[in-house]
């Protein structure tokens, strides 16, 4: 396989601009700092969210939204990833993977499969050379094909072929292996913003030197962090939808929820925190108290519709009965209007049988008109 690129931009990047190269802070810090990152695992064992609640202890904020997700008795556990600028993209992956594992989800994998098999061909269009990227794609999908022939086999024991792991969590704990996953994720990302860069072009900062810049430095180049245009990419790119629990420094409510794709049931959650992803296990009875919930809101929106109609039926039945009673008054006008003009009619027929009597007693009794 090639090297993995550690700071791969799609292409050739621009001149260093001066200063480029002048040091933040003292290399020996930042060789500290580097050293106690690589000391931590790629993912960590499962933990308690009480851990988080010490890890903000001096926080209220984080402390009061770390409550409120307890609290909810949706989630117990998450799972750490390494703070290396990759951690949404293995968040994704780890969680992307323990689900089809854990749930034999076939159609997940079937789903995903479909989207990813014609990334490669769609890359080149972008002018991308395909020696450059090709061995990341293939193992990709060879890592699918892992999964595909694990669910084949019905069994919770399979021996993978390629020596990664055996699992979701072994493969990507795996630093060589993973990483050529987590970078065609990026790939993906990237892939999924290009081809829809009307969409998303006024949502990248003006620093960033333009849409294709930013795409090399902030989403194409390894250990480049995820913000939120990333994670709706590639979650939009393999039509998997999630849900991502966001802790923020706010003053009142959250954690906020963030759906990556809207009106479509999330496939597993991840947490965030400023600058950090982890995964976010839920509980068992996690669906059913979804669908309870989700049922209680139809019902409450059913009941309001029908309020609403039972409201519309009685404004209506008012409406009716006033015109009704309007036509009813206009009709009564009418006949009394009528009737003064019948009155008025039979007064003066009255006066002209009166005045008019010589000239009908002048006609023979025979009622003959004829003259003599």
């Amino acid at each position: 396989m090639a090297a993995l690129p550690e700071d791969y931009k799609g292409d050739d990047g621009d001149e260093k601009k001066k200063g480029d190269d002048e040091p933040l802070m003292a290399d020996g810090d930042m060789d500290k700092i580097m050293a106690e990152i690589e000391k931590q695992p790629l993912v960590s064992e499962k933990k308690a969210l009480d851990v988080l609640l010490k890890e903000f202890k001096d926080h209220d904020n984080f402390t009061r939204q770390m409550n409120a997700l307890i609290s909810e008795n949706n989630h117990s556990n998450y799972r750490q990833m390494r703070r290396d600028g990759n951690c949404f993209y293995r968040a994704f992956l780890l969680g992307l993977f323990e689900t089809i594992e854990a749930n034999r989800d076939i159609q997940l994998l079937t789903r995903v499969s479909e989207n990813v098999m014609t990334s490669l061909h769609r890359c080149l269009k972008f002018g991308f050379e395909s020696f450059t990227i090709e061995d990341f794609y293939y193992a990709f999908m060879d890592e699918l094909q892992f999964y595909q022939r694990k669910l084949e086999s019905g069994s919770d024991e399979y021996k993978a072929q390629d020596r990664m792991g055996n699992t979701a969590i072994e493969r990507m704990a795996n630093s060589s292996h993973a990483n050529y996953l987590i970078f065609w994720a990026r790939m993906l990302a990237s892939l999924h913003l290009r081809e829809n860069e009307k969409e998303f072009e006024h949502f990248i900062p003006q620093d960033k030197g333009g849409f294709t810049n930013y795409l090399r430095s902030d989403v194409e180049a390894l250990k480049a962090e995820a913000d939120h245009l990333q994670t709706v990419a590639l979650s939009r790119s393999v039509d998997v939808p999630i849900t991502i629990y966001c802790l923020e420094n706010i003053q009142k409510g959250g954690p906020q929820k963030v759906h990556t794709i809207e009106n479509k049931k999330s496939s597993y959650d991840l947490l965030f925190r400023p600058g950090h992803y982890d995964v976010l296990y839920r509980n068992s009875d996690y669906n059913d108290k979804i669908e309870d919930e989700s049922k209680s809101n139809t019902d409450n929106n059913n009941n309001t519709e029908s309020k609403e109609q039972e409201a519309n039926k009685e404004q209506t039945d008012k409406d009716k009965t006033k015109e009704k009673d309007d036509n009813t008054d206009v009709t009564m006008k009418d006949n009394n209007d009528n009737n003064n003009d019948k009155k008025t009619t039979d007064d003066s027929n009255t006066n002209n049988n009166n005045n008019g009597n010589d000239t009908i007693n002048t006609l023979p009794n025979n009622g003959n008109t004829k003259s003599d």
